[in-house]
């Protein structure tokens, strides 16, 4: 059996075509959603790849100050071997420089004062000063005169007119085994 359509045309196509609009409105709010998830999730991992990046970009700074420090501290390491090694080198020299300087000691007058006192192997540069130029003479004297002293030298002397001194290097080459 078949129905008796009642419902006119018009309504009927009104009930229809608002049936298609419906239909196109979902089909294209689906299509829309189908893109904008689409969309987002390139867009999702593109932020959580930005953030990873930042991440990377943060340890790799703190990993070149790790490598700054660590360079520094290896310098640092460094200097304190050459140190200690200095210091253990000067510690050897000094115990054969002793018996050298007091031996020198008992040469020298009074008024000369020694600046520096450079040691190597049975050879000795002083650089000394004295308030009177006699005295570098005397102690010039007392050294070339005495057993283990024989071959010294004053190299020069320069008279420093501002503080009223001399200055003067003496050179001590060969010196006798009997202070070493």
């Amino acid at each position: 059996m078949r129905e008796l359509n009642l419902i006119p045309n018009h309504i009927k196509q009104k009930r229809e075509k608002d049936a298609m609009l419906l239909k196109t409105v979902g089909g294209a709010l689906l299509i829309l959603s189908l893109l904008a998830a689409i969309a987002i999730v390139p867009y999702a991992k593109l932020n959580e790849l930005n953030k990873r990046e930042a991440d990377l970009k943060g340890s790799l700074e703190k990993s070149k100050l790790i490598i700054i420090d660590n360079e520094k501290l290896r310098k640092e390491v460094t200097s304190y071997k050459q140190y200690a090694d200095l210091v253990e080198k000067t510690q050897k020299s000094n115990s054969a420089i002793y018996p050298v300087i007091k031996s020198l000691e008992k040469h020298m007058p009074q008024d000369i004062v020694i600046n520096t006192l450079d040691y190597k192997s049975g050879s000795i540069n002083i650089s000394a000063a004295a308030k009177v130029y006699n005295s570098i003479n005397e102690f010039a004297a007392n050294l070339q005169e005495s057993k283990e002293f024989t071959n010294s030298l004053v190299a020069n002397i320069i008279k420093d007119e501002q503080k009223g001194i001399y200055t003067f290097t003496l050179v001590i080459t060969n010196i006798r085994e009997e202070v070493k």
